[in-house]
């Protein structure tokens, strides 16, 4: 027997046993399921068995279980078009199992299903062939949709077999959602209607007033509002003239003007031309936040108006960060936004630093995002304080809150980008103190980083110790990491890195292992002329080419070809075969 054969026939044993079931038992692993569809290989066989079994009395004398197989089974193979199944069956057999009552797992997979296979038809051109057939879809459809009790995940199924039905039946699902915008609808549920009514208007304008005013109400008036709905909202205004958008744009009568501004700022970020009644709109709103202004800028960065207004809006900016918790963390992109795309000299916006200098010391993040794009002697020139650097990093190292000795490390790291001779260097040697002495191992890691990036001389002795010592990967990752910046000329450090290779590859943690062999190839790449010492390396990294976490990488640093592996899936039959063999009132759903 062959092993498709043998694949059928446990195939079919599975399929046997589960015949009657519609939830799989308790301890039934349902992983398995998942691997199983993923691993088969739809060779001629089992693709005609597949057929041979999709059929409406197998669905019929069959429970759940058996119709999650097998339409996984098609819709795997409609994926893949390797085979043309029949599109009126599907859609029968699909009615019949949307019919099933308290089945979600059943229709997520059927919904699956109908996107690929409408999909197919669509492609196929034959699709409005199916126009009769698709009509008892489309009515479940439009009956589910209002329910509160769909899942989230059935219900973005849903939305997607609509966004694929759409071209043969807008105006179905359009009239019917237009007149339950009006309604009291819960956020989720309208949510959804403008997810499907946005890819409507995106596929076909919509011209009729009526409509576009009940479009337009739903959001305005709305208590609540999502993304969703702001994006609805901007496609419906992209459908009118821009002297029909500035009055609804402008308009007291917004439920909340927090909607109003959020609309006006995604509005502002999809149209070429920025009507001046809108920026002003924006300036003076007390609403405005700095994540409104740096998207606005970043799409229109090179409107004239814009950089003409710029002190203006500094000064926007400046009584943003004059609230009494500032939004610090949005400096970075604020950063971005004024060196790299305005090209400003940072005396131009130190007004806002100085309003948050002492909150941007205590954010490493921020302070690194300036590092980044002015060097520290620049930041020192334009008159922030050099004494408040140097306490925020002095405090930070000496402190008991490994946090802060972590962040002050990086601090004394990013100065190197610009400045190697730094003033912060005078730390260095106080850091190099934490590599093997401070308690926490990221302080321990960020140490060592930090003293590669200033090159400083004790780097490489460090590193050698750490990797074989320290108890933590997070050190002996870093350690790893020094040697990749280490030329080969330096014999005694790849000495002792090849005399250590066994156990460095043997190591604890898979990224430390991964890392190794990453310097191994890196070394032998760099073309060493010491024949004992590759033939060392070769010999060890050979003993790790069956490997289950790093044997493939090895092999590709040795050149080896990677081996081809066995096909799982009788595996996985018998482990699903036995994974029955469970007491009878040990079940739960089967998905």
């Amino acid at each position: 027997m062959g092993d498709e054969e043998e694949i059928i026939e446990r195939l079919d044993e599975f399929l046997m046993q589960v015949r009657p079931l519609d939830e799989l038992p308790h301890s039934f692993d349902d992983t398995l399921i998942d691997k199983l569809v993923e691993n088969i290989t739809p060779n001629d066989a089992i693709i005609k068995h597949t057929l041979s079994l999709v059929n409406e009395e197998v669905f019929a004398k069959n429970g759940a279980v058996t119709a999650k197989i097998l339409i996984r089974l098609v819709d795997k193979f409609l994926t893949l078009r390797v085979v043309d199944f029949d599109a009126r069956l599907l859609l029968r057999i699909s009615t019949s199992l949307l019919r099933l009552p308290n089945h979600p797992s059943v229709w997520s997979d059927v919904l699956a299903l109908l996107v690929n296979l409408i999909k197919r038809e669509t492609e196929m051109g034959r699709i409005g062939e199916l126009r009769e057939d698709l009509k008892d879809i489309v009515k479940w459809i439009l009956r589910r949709l209002p329910e509160e009790s769909l899942s989230l995940f059935v219900r973005n199924r849903i939305e997607h077999l609509v966004f694929v039905l759409s071209q043969q039946f807008i105006d179905d699902f359009m009239n019917y959602i237009t007149t339950l915008l009006s309604e009291n609808l819960s956020p989720i549920i309208r949510e959804s209607y403008h997810r499907i009514l946005t890819h409507f208007l995106q596929i076909r304008p919509m011209n009729d007033a009526k409509f576009l005013e009940v479009f337009i109400d739903s959001v305005r008036l709305n208590v609540t509002m999502t993304e969703a709905s702001i994006i609805f909202f901007n496609e419906v205004m992209k459908q009118l003239p821009l002297a029909d958008v500035l009055p609804i744009l402008l308009s007291s009568q917004w439920r909340l003007p927090c909607q109003r501004l959020n609309a006006i700022v995604l509005y502002m970020e999809t149209i070429n031309d920025l009507p001046n009644e809108l920026l002003a709109a924006l300036r003076v709103s007390p609403l405005l936040k700095l994540e409104h202004f740096v998207r606005v800028f970043r799409v229109h960065k090179n409107k004239k108006d814009m950089l003409s207004s710029l002190p203006e809006w500094i000064s926007v900016v400046e009584r943003i960060f004059s609230s009494p918790r500032p939004p610090i963390d949005l400096l970075p992109d604020l950063v971005h936004l004024f060196t790299a795309q305005f090209s400003c000299s940072i005396d131009e916006w130190m007004p806002i630093l100085v309003l948050v200098l002492r909150n941007i010391l205590n954010k490493t993040v921020v302070f690194v995002s300036l590092l980044s794009s002015y060097a520290l002697s620049q930041l020192v020139d334009a008159k922030i304080p050099w004494e408040i650097i140097e306490t925020k990093v002095r405090d930070g190292l000496m402190g008991n809150d490994w946090e802060n000795r972590d962040s002050a490390v990086e601090i004394v790291m990013y100065s190197a980008k610009h400045d190697r001779q730094s003033p912060l260097c005078v730390h260095l040697d106080e850091i190099a103190e934490f590599v093997p002495k401070d308690g926490s191992p990221y302080v321990r890691a960020s140490s060592l980083r930090c003293l590669d990036a200033h090159s400083h001389s004790l780097t490489r002795q460090l590193a050698h110790e750490r990797l074989l010592n320290d108890s933590e990967p997070q050190p002996r990752l870093e350690a790893a990491r020094v040697f990749r910046s280490i030329p080969v000329t330096s014999t005694d450090d790849w000495i002792f890195f090849i005399g250590n290779l066994t156990k460095l590859l043997g190591d604890a943690d898979y990224e430390v292992r991964s890392e190794v062999v990453t310097v191994c190839d890196k070394w032998m790449k760099m073309g060493s002329d010491d024949e004992e010492m590759r033939k060392s390396m070769i010999d060890q990294l050979s003993q790790w080419t069956n490997d289950s976490e790093i044997g493939d990488h090895v092999k590709a640093v040795l050149s080896l070809p990677a081996e081809t592996r066995k096909d799982p899936t009788m595996h996985l039959l018998i482990d699903m075969i036995q994974g029955l063999e469970m007491p009878d009132d040990d079940t739960i759903d089967c998905y």
